[in-house]
């Protein structure tokens, strides 16, 4: 079970997903929604406060099942986007980092600071070998956050995101838990 919290600094915390955060999440996602659709696909399949409760009703069930590992990222006491680890595989002590965070909240630090935080849960407490990260090509913010977390690019996936009928390639990126303990970034 994963904790109720894992704390990055005052005033910024991950929360582990309950049902009574789905109005505060719908609203974040619906306020949010002009900045998240061009990077998040699933943003166009949110339209109620029902649909918001179908996801973290299945969050909280996979984080139960040990198939995946998500926070919601609460800053100033409210909820400012998500973290997660998706694609667990546990017999190769690897995962993917998946993180968003509402308009309002960005630009500040804290996806740099959230990630940080669940990296350091995952190998330090999962014992988790290999994070990878996955961007499109021109998402910059995206992969500037994988180059300050300290993450190696690894190349390119062609063609292996189909977006607005067009193919486009993915950046592939890990960081490995000795890479993790040596730079403790």
């Amino acid at each position: 079970m994963l904790p109720e919290t894992l704390p990055v600094r005052p005033q910024l915390d991950l929360l582990r997903p309950e049902l009574l955060h789905t109005a505060a999440l719908y609203r974040l996602i619906d306020r949010s929604r002009a900045g998240l659709e061009p990077w998040m696909e699933w943003v166009k399949q949110i339209h109620t406060e029902k649909d918001v409760h179908r996801f973290l009703f299945d969050a909280i069930r996979f984080n139960e099942g040990q198939q995946r590992c998500t926070f919601l990222v609460r800053a100033d006491q409210q909820i400012a986007g998500l973290v997660s680890l998706v694609r667990i595989e546990w017999d190769h002590h690897r995962a993917e980092l998946g993180y968003w965070l509402g308009s309002g909240f960005q630009g500040r630090g804290l996806a740099t600071q959230s990630c940080r935080r669940l990296l350091s849960y995952a190998f330090e407490e999962l014992c988790l070998n290999r994070v990878a990260l996955r961007s499109t090509q021109d998402n910059q913010r995206s992969i500037a956050l994988a180059n300050r977390l300290g993450f190696t690019a690894e190349g390119q996936l062609r063609e292996a995101l189909l977006k607005e009928e067009a193919y486009q390639h993915l950046q592939l990126f890990s960081l490995l838990r000795r890479e993790w303990k040596t730079k403790k970034i």
